[in-house]
């Protein structure tokens, strides 16, 4: 079962989205949060859709989208970052953009989600990429070319690039290995 999180404020905010989306308040699968950092520590590990006032969107098998006036510390927009990385790796945003959708300065973001997360917001992003191509690679029959494009690489000969230090071999290479059994899930390399 989905847990559906509604990020509102207000009692009357979370009314009128609960409305707008035809739910019961009642429902068992509906909690409320005031802000949406909260949302991401309250979902933990169970599959969630996130809605807020500021509307919602696809992204993967859940929904999600950010209210960027709900974030009062570094911790929950860091946190808020990673999941809206998670959810939008294909577009071309960059960490600039993600601190202008928190209203942090860029400085500070940076220094919050590396102590959160260990990594950079770039790395973050390129890891993202390299841990969906790889998925799509492994499940598909796309061509190489068309997964390049569907995680966010408007460059072909920089996407086996940036693939191959990711990996250790090219995208084609990855997929006979996956394949013929010497590649699964599990053998991605997250530090990176």
């Amino acid at each position: 079962m989905t847990r559906i999180i509604v990020a509102a404020g207000t009692e009357a905010g979370f009314r009128r989205l609960l409305a707008a989306l035809g739910l019961d308040e009642h429902d068992s699968r509906v909690s409320r949060v005031r802000r949406v950092g909260d949302a991401a520590l309250y979902a933990g590990s169970e599959e969630a859709v996130v809605i807020t006032a500021a509307g919602r969107e696809t992204g993967g098998e859940t929904l999600s989208r950010y209210d960027e006036d709900s974030f009062c510390d570094g911790r929950d927009a860091a946190v808020a970052v990673r999941e809206m990385i998670r959810y939008n790796y294909m577009t071309s945003d960059t960490a600039r953009d993600y601190a202008a959708k928190v209203h942090l300065s860029l400085t500070y973001l940076c220094r919050v989600f590396r102590r959160e997360h260990g990594r950079s917001i770039g790395a973050v992003i390129m890891a993202t990429r390299m841990e969906k191509a790889a998925d799509i690679l492994m499940t598909s029959g796309l061509m190489v070319k068309e997964t390049a494009a569907l995680v966010g690489f408007s460059n072909f000969s920089y996407f086996c690039k940036k693939f191959r230090e990711h990996y250790g071999m090219t995208p084609a290479e990855y997929r006979r290995r996956s394949r013929v059994g010497k590649i699964s899930g599990g053998d991605t390399d997250d530090r990176r």
